[in-house]
């Protein structure tokens, strides 16, 4: 059964993590659940989309939105669902106006790879 109390736990580790000269790329940590599948992250996902990697700008602005996620994919309140046929990725997109958007790139193994906004 899902428990939307763990994905939110582990949210909030991945939140209060410092920034350090390594990440872990390995383990697994369940923010979501959609469609019957976890949506998982990684320490090294979570410092890039935050911009703790020098080589990566990263999305900062859009921590706390990181806390809305397991409720945004357990009610699927997504606006639109694309799939990349070129690298099984799907992205799905939320309207938060009407030119406004917030993309959430999901990979074929269900790992959270980006979260951005595009505003116009």
């Amino acid at each position: 059964m899902y428990n939307i109390k763990t994905n939110l736990d582990n949210i909030d580790y991945l939140l209060s993590m410092p920034q350090k000269k390594k990440y872990d790329k390995n383990t697994k940590y369940a923010i979501a659940f959609l469609d019957k599948k976890d949506i998982y992250t990684t320490e090294f996902l979570i410092a890039k989309q935050f911009g703790y990697l020098p080589k990566f700008q990263g999305h900062s602005e859009l921590k706390e939105y990181l806390r809305l996620i397991p409720f945004i994919f357990y009610f699927n309140l997504f606006d639109e669902e694309f799939q990349n046929l070129d690298n099984h990725r799907h992205i799905f997109s939320i309207f938060y106006n009407k030119v406004d958007r917030i993309f959430h790139i999901i990979d074929e193994n269900n790992f959270l790879v980006s979260c951005y906004a595009i505003t116009d």
